[in-house]
């Protein structure tokens, strides 16, 4: 994952479906969740703090007020499963760097891939309207019926017909042969609450 970010080239990169910059002005910005999402149920990616893209598509730095803060902050959010579905991150997925050039600090998180039994990862403690996909250099929401297994897009054909007492899955087809026990229980668990 570190290959996907190298300071010493720092100049050189632009936004694709690997690298995603956000100014972070204001504390953690909303959209970063988005694209941990996107990251997660993709490819893995790199998301970094403190940086502006340029009109060109080229990068500068802009800097962190106070980064300790950001990162405590940052943690904070990431393990309430509330906004998060689960953490799959680890210490060292998240650094703070002086860019020497500017003095400027900024933050770099490596979203590694989630493994297939944690996907998909969603946020806001909503399974469909939370769960997002990276294409480019954009985060995508999924659809109802379309969430990613080990980056692949899997369609799912669920006809419930449920009960407060029970729940009876009619018919399902899957494009995917393999079902993964997790996302089926969490699907389930959404229908029941809505």
């Amino acid at each position: 994952m570190k290959e996907v970010f190298d300071l010493s080239r720092f100049d050189s990169y632009k936004e694709d479906n690997r690298r995603e910059v956000k100014k972070a002005e204001g504390g953690i910005p909303n959209s970063l969740w988005d694209t941990y999402s996107a990251f997660a149920n993709c490819y893995g990616g790199v998301i970094i703090l403190g940086v502006k893209e340029d009109k060109d598509g080229g990068w500068h730095t802009t800097g962190l007020k106070n980064a300790t803060k950001l990162k405590r902050d940052f943690w904070n959010i990431i393990n309430n499963y509330k906004k998060v579905s689960l953490n799959i991150l680890k210490e060292d997925d998240v650094e703070t760097f002086l860019m020497n050039d500017t003095d400027d600090v900024i933050m770099v998180i490596w979203v590694p891939i989630a493994k297939r039994e944690q996907k998909p990862i969603y946020i806001n403690n909503d399974l469909f309207g939370g769960t997002f996909r990276r294409n480019w250099e954009g985060d995508y929401h999924c659809t109802r019926f379309l969430h990613l297994v080990n980056g692949q897009e899997i369609y799912l054909i669920f006809i419930f017909v449920y009960t407060i007492k029970s729940l009876k899955i009619l018919k399902f087809r899957f494009k995917w042969k393999e079902v993964f026990g997790l996302m089926i229980l969490q699907f389930i668990e959404h229908c029941v609450r809505h």
